[in-house]
């Protein structure tokens, strides 16, 4: 096992449910298709990286998000831990998370292929841990695609 420190940039793209673990039966409490990307720097410190990222979901809410993030390598499989923050847009009829602001726990399982794409899936959590009036948080599950890309030389 080992932590992964090369200079490869990846761009990911994931697809599948939004609100996984709904805490009630209202309308605006279901699970929703989701989308994201999320573009990790190859260059790290210690093995930890930088990230930015989004989720856009079929009731329109979006999360953009900046982070870090670590690979931990056994190959052919990598375990990708992130931690972010940013902020959230309440779509139509979507789960109320109270607040804007928001960190964001994420764990991806991924399989690499010798030419350096990835095939995984990512449990995420988003939550306002406490510092709003509620804390209702969501849960996502997503299959993901990775691929090394080198957009900011």
């Amino acid at each position: 096992m080992k932590l992964n420190g090369e200079d490869t940039d990846y761009l990911t793209l994931g697809g599948g449910a939004f609100n996984v673990v709904n805490d009630d039966n209202e309308a605006n409490d279901q699970p929703s298709a989701e989308i994201r990307f999320e573009y990790r720097w190859g260059k790290k410190l210690v093995g930890i990286g930088p990230t930015i990222g989004m989720l856009v979901n079929a009731r329109g809410s979006l999360y953009g998000y900046g982070g870090f993030y670590s690979d931990i390598q056994r190959d052919p499989w990598v375990v990708t831990p992130i931690l972010g923050l940013g902020g959230y847009g309440k779509g139509n009829n979507d789960k109320d998370l109270s607040g804007v602001f928001h960190f964001m726990a994420a764990i991806d399982l991924s399989y690499q292929m010798d030419t350096g794409t990835r095939f995984g899936i990512k449990f995420a959590h988003i939550s306002n841990a406490g510092i709003h009036d509620r804390n209702p948080g969501s849960e996502s599950l997503l299959l993901t695609f990775t691929f090394p890309i080198d957009f900011f030389p």
